[in-house]
């Protein structure tokens, strides 16, 4: 039965190991129909011998060793603000190598006080397009100390036909600026993507490359707009990620916070695999430290952890989902995930959250996990009013639920207008009626999360084709999970050509973890 996989699922997903990154495998993201990409590396630790440094007027360094990203180099860059000669930029050249169909990646780091006001530039025999590094920020400017990745859409580039350089350029005015940094910087380009060029660039590599793959935008203020969700500068975007596993069940089981590495390496490994977002899975009474957990594992330990790890992945250009997967009333300790939000602990487990991480807005909320009130039903009226509205309305339980209007509340009431994830009933499968029980929301930031597997009610084109295309039309769906019990791809193959005929479904694989075959 469906209980049956379940239930076999969520005990298998309680008993996963810690591996070294270089063990991570991925069971179902090796059937994830990733973007194919093309990239031309114009700087890693030195200049691509494809590419001729053409900085004018001083101030830049391609040797730089301190700080840097990765390696061992990165480009420092002082604006010396204007002369007689003008200002000065640091400049990248490599005769007919891109055009519009590309993105430029780059990491940058403000220095020691960030701010600098840098434009790009794009020419062929002059600019073709120029404007501010802080649209390839979502708006933000360049931060102070620290790395942060930069996505620079080329598709204003005016003419047609390749262009040659890459310009950094000092727009500071006459006053000098503090030093600024560059690194790993690369031109990506979508293999199904028509180009202008007749021949492969020199210098590009195949997938996997050294940035999310985003379709040339950034993931910084991401909002609800319709049935879509954009990002801070109106652009559609698309979300494709896995789901991190672990920061779930490791506090609970007293084994620590996370199963296997979050440090660079490992989010490089993730953006290995042409992925922009990761969810991650939280228990309850470890960010609240209370019901007998280990203190070294709880509390303040576990939400700094995971502040710095979803900080981590965001300044990566990672969007980010925290979902609840783990709570419970009372005073025991919770292992498992409930039918509904409890009102013991959930509001204050969100209102923490979303005070932790409202200032960020890459980062979304997804409210439960996998909502399964009166005993996991697929589709009836009154479970659907339990879901919304909780409390007297879910009839039979053992403990005094939260609906989902009153924990939207809670979030907004803390001033957070992060897109909020809400998943329908049987374990997230069901929408039939999401739209007809959808909350009301001050921000519109929200959207419907769908859960599927081969072995769940909802699992043929024609229940599709009556829910998710149906929810579809009017409000964005997050498909958090997506996964097939047998390792093979005759469901999730043809489940992700859906999706993406859809438009504006965005979808992540179960799991990204040190386990493969079998569930996790």
């Amino acid at each position: 039965s469906h209980q049956t996989h379940r239930d076999k699922r969520k005990k298998k997903r309680f008993k996963m190991r810690r591996e070294a990154v270089g063990g991570l495998l991925l069971c179902i993201l090796c059937l994830f129909n990733v973007v194919s990409a093309q990239t031309i590396v114009v700087y890693s630790d030195s200049l691509n011998s494809n590419w001729q440094n053409y900085s004018f007027r001083g101030g830049s360094n391609f040797g730089n060793t301190s700080p840097v990203h990765s390696g061992t180099n990165s480009i420092s860059f002082t604006p010396s603000g204007s002369s007689g000669a003008g200002n000065n930029g640091v400049s990248f050249y490599c005769s007919n190598c891109f055009d519009s169909t590309y993105t430029l990646g780059f990491w940058v780091n403000g220095g020691s006080s960030g701010g600098q006001i840098i434009n790009l530039g794009i020419q062929r025999s002059s600019y073709v397009l120029e404007y501010s590094l802080t649209q390839c920020l979502g708006g933000s400017a360049i931060p102070a100390n620290t790395w942060v990745y930069a996505n620079c859409s080329l598709t204003g580039i005016s003419g047609s036909g390749p262009v040659s350089r890459i310009d950094f350029l000092d727009k500071g005015g006459s006053s000098a600026q503090p030093t600024l940094y560059f690194d790993d910087i690369v031109l990506i380009r979508s293999s199904s993507t028509p180009s202008s060029l007749s021949n492969a660039p020199p210098g590009t590599s195949p997938s996997p490359n050294s940035s999310p793959v985003s379709g040339g935008y950034n993931l910084h203020g991401l909002k609800v707009q319709g049935n879509t969700i954009v990002n801070g500068q109106g652009q559609r975007v698309k979300l494709r990620g896995v789901n991190r596993s672990g920061a779930e069940f490791m506090c609970v089981q007293g084994r620590g916070i996370f199963d296997g590495p979050t440090d660079q390496p490992a989010i490089d490994a993730i953006r290995s695999w042409n992925v922009n977002t990761v969810r991650m899975g939280l228990a309850e009474h470890c960010w609240l430290g209370i019901n007998g957990v280990n203190p070294a594992y709880s509390g303040q330990t576990y939400q700094d952890a995971i502040a710095s790890y979803v900080t981590n992945l965001t300044n990566n250009g990672f969007a980010v989902i925290i979902e609840l997967h783990v709570g419970g009333p009372g005073s025991g300790l919770a292992g498992a995930q409930q039918p509904m939000p409890n009102s013991d602990h959930t509001p204050s487990f969100w209102t923490g959250v979303a005070n932790r991480f409202k200032s960020n807005d890459m980062v979304l909320f997804d409210l439960l996990n996998e909502p399964f009130p009166e005993n996991n039903a697929v589709n009836t009226d009154s479970a659907w009013q339990c879901w919304r509205d909780g409390g007297s309305a879910c009839q039979g339980s053992y403990y005094t639920t939260v609906g989902f209007q009153s924990l939207l509340n809670t979030v907004r009431s803390t001033g957070a207008t992060n897109i909020v994830l809400l998943g329908g009933i049987n374990y997230a499968n069901s929408l039939w009626q999401w739209l007809k029980y959808k909350p009301t929301d001050s921000t519109g930031n929200l959207v419907a999360s769908w859960h599927v597997y081969n072995f769940n009610p909802c699992m043929t084109t024609s229940c599709w084709d009556q829910t998710v295309k149906v929810v579809a039309q009017s409000v964005p769906i997050i498909v958090g999970e997506i996964g097939e019990n047998d390792c093979a791809g005759g469901f999730i193959t043809p489940l992700m050509d859906y999706l993406e005929q859809l438009g504006n479904v965005q979808y992540l694989a179960w799991t990204w973890n040190g386990v493969c075959c079998g569930w996790v």
